[in-house]
């Protein structure tokens, strides 16, 4: 027969085993209560809007969700991977949410997984738009689709998405903020202005509002306007290396070039992967004429946006100035191949091809860059420069004239027009239009010594 300490013994097991499993069952319902009124929570923002409080809440629910099941388990563990920018983890939880249930809110924090973490515009734009089907209302998605969409660089789409993101919600000043960037790619930075004006109204402190007002006013050559909002974007938010990559550039228009560099490395200390800064280091270097350190630099932006063709463009303009002329046709063909209605480079191969006095070819090339931007008026002054090179002082005439209708404060072109009048001896006219260079630019050091030999010409 078992004594009775025996069977108080196995009574007390018992006992202990139901109130274990009464505490884990308690225990489970108190985390999902917790878990249902969290993701109540986090559904009502986007990850990068979640206040640090709301993202330790979000870190300690998925360290204890070690068994997700749900479509809210899924995206909740999505939520704590995006916030911590574990963007391939992000997605492959968020897609396990969807297979189990679809949400609006799913779908839109995967478009933003993929416009942020991946910049696959693309596949941010399928995602924001199956929220805005779940959700037509949905403001936010709006204003991501427009994100997206000046991320392609397609402003007028962009605007529509922002537009209809002002009608459902008049008061977000992240609308207006991308309404000024949309502007300040269409360069139309009055515009840009006014709606970033409207962001700072409604939202005091929100940084990136100053820097893109910094960017429309850099647009409007206005640097030291550019340069007092971008400051007051840093005494906000102090890792910003967009302000300071903005900066850098600010001082490249101010012909500062030692703040330049000083500021675009400060952004590349922020973000080593800043290709706008690598850029801006590298024009720096290239006005100070230190073509080697310029090339460094662009090496580093094709490096980490091989598709840049700026940057080629701009390297083929390094070794232009150091007369390697073989070595910057390749980097200007390369910019055309990318951008086959880039002006720019195909003046630069004009220039390229005059240097190497091969006129015909120049003009070729000088032709192309007409066709695409007939009123650009720096074209028709390298063209002339060419039938100069040409002997041909009658066609070059013309199309001095050309540039200097187009832009009637051109000094280089009249000082060019004075050239070719004192080539075919007509002294009178050639200083004629010396003077108008050096009226228009009365430090042209090159029109000043000009106008002295005509003289001296004259006198002789």
């Amino acid at each position: 027969m078992p004594s009775k300490y025996t069977v108080w013994g196995v009574a007390i097991a018992i006992i202990a085993f139901f109130l274990t499993v009464l505490l884990f069952f308690i225990g489970n319902y108190s985390n999902n209560e917790r878990n249902k009124e969290l993701l109540l929570e986090i559904k009502k923002y986007q990850p990068l809007d979640a206040s640090v409080e709301l993202r330790t809440k979000v870190r300690a629910a998925d360290e204890q969700l070690s068994n997700p099941k749900t479509a809210e388990d899924f995206f909740l563990k999505a939520y704590a991977a995006q916030i911590d920018k574990n963007y391939d983890k992000a997605i492959e939880h968020y897609y396990k949410s969807l297979e189990l249930g679809q949400s609006f809110q799913a779908y839109n924090n995967i478009g933003n997984v993929f416009f942020i973490g991946k910049q696959d515009y693309n596949k941010a734009i399928e995602y924001f738009q199956k929220a805005i089907e779940l959700k037509p209302d949905l403001a936010e998605a709006y204003i991501n689709m427009g994100s997206a969409f000046n991320g392609k660089q397609d402003y007028d789409q962009a605007i529509v998405f922002l537009k209809k993101a002002i009608e459902l919600k008049p008061d977000l000043a992240e609308t207006y903020i991308n309404m000024g960037y949309a502007y300040n790619g269409k360069q139309d930075y009055d515009k840009a202005i006014v709606f970033l004006k409207k962001a700072i109204e409604l939202k005091p402190d929100l940084a990136e509002a100053y820097i893109n007002m910094g960017s429309a006013y850099n647009g409007k050559q206005d640097y030291d306007k550019a340069i007092d909002f971008l400051k007051k974007a840093i005494a906000l938010k102090t890792d910003l290396a967009e302000a300071y990559n903005n900066m850098g550039d600010a001082y490249i228009g101010k012909n500062d070039y030692d703040k330049a560099i000083e500021y675009s490395q400060k952004a590349i200390n922020i973000n080593p992967n800043i290709a706008s800064s690598y850029n801006i280091l590298s024009i720096a270097y290239y006005r100070k004429q230190d073509y080697d350190k310029a090339i460094v630099f662009l090496q580093k932006v094709i490096e980490i946006k091989p598709d840049f063709e700026e940057s080629y463009n701009n390297m083929g303009a390094v070794y232009f100035c150091k007369k390697e002329y073989d070595k910057a046709i390749d980097f200007f063909q390369k910019a055309i191949d990318l951008k086959p209605d880039y002006t720019e480079a195909y003046i630069n191969m004009g220039s390229v091809y005059n240097s190497k006095q091969d006129y015909d070819k120049a003009i070729v090339f000088l032709q192309k860059a007409i066709e695409i931007s007939p009123d650009y008026a720096n074209t028709y002054n390298d063209m002339g420069v060419v039938y100069i090179g040409k002997k041909d002082y009658d066609k070059a005439i013309v199309f001095f004239q050309k540039a200097i209708d187009i832009k009637p404060d051109y000094a280089e072109a009249y000082n060019n027009m004075a050239v070719v009048y004192n080539n075919k001896q007509d002294y009178d006219k050639a200083i004629v239009f010396f003077q108008k260079a050096i009226d228009i630019k009365p430090d042209f050091a090159v029109a000043l010594d000009n106008i002295g030999r005509v003289y001296n010409q004259k006198l002789d």
